[in-house]
Order: structure tokens, then C-alpha cells, then sequence
């Protein structure tokens, strides 16, 4: 597996995006993830790692915790 550097990815959003439109596709992909998890689960093979990167208090747990409930 390639690895990724971090250091070339910007966390800055895109300045095209709009607040009101990335919400409801967050929401459709929460469904999906949902959906796939679901799956996962059934197959009893695999599993999913979630990777949640920040800063000393840039709010990585209630990130975390208000959509681990799709996982």
C-alpha cells in the first residue's frame, strides 16, 4: 500500500463549497456508510478503522461521537 503523506493534502475546504449542500451530502453518506457497515457486519470478515486526525482540542471527540451512531 502507497503511503499517504499528509503534509501535501490541505485541510481547508474548497472555496466553491457550499455549507448548506456539503450538510446534506454528509447526511447521504452517513446513510451509506450506515448501509455498507451493515454489511460488513453480516459478513463476519471484515472491519472498518477510523482514522480522526486534529489538533489538541479541535474537536475530534464530538466529531466522533456524533457519527459513530452510523458504525
Amino acid at each position: 500500500m502507497k503511503a499517504i503523506d499528509l503534509r501535501k493534502i490541505s485541510p481547508d475546504a474548497p472555496a466553491h463549497v457550499n455549507k448548506e449542500t456539503i450538510k446534506q451530502e454528509t447526511a447521504q453518506l452517513l446513510q451509506q456508510i450506515s448501509d455498507l457497515q451493515n454489511l460488513l457486519y453480516a459478513s463476519k470478515q471484515h472491519a472498518v478503522l477510523v482514522v480522526i486526525q486534529g489538533m489538541d482540542a479541535s474537536g475530534k471527540d464530538s466529531k466522533l461521537a456524533s457519527r459513530i451512531c452510523y458504525i
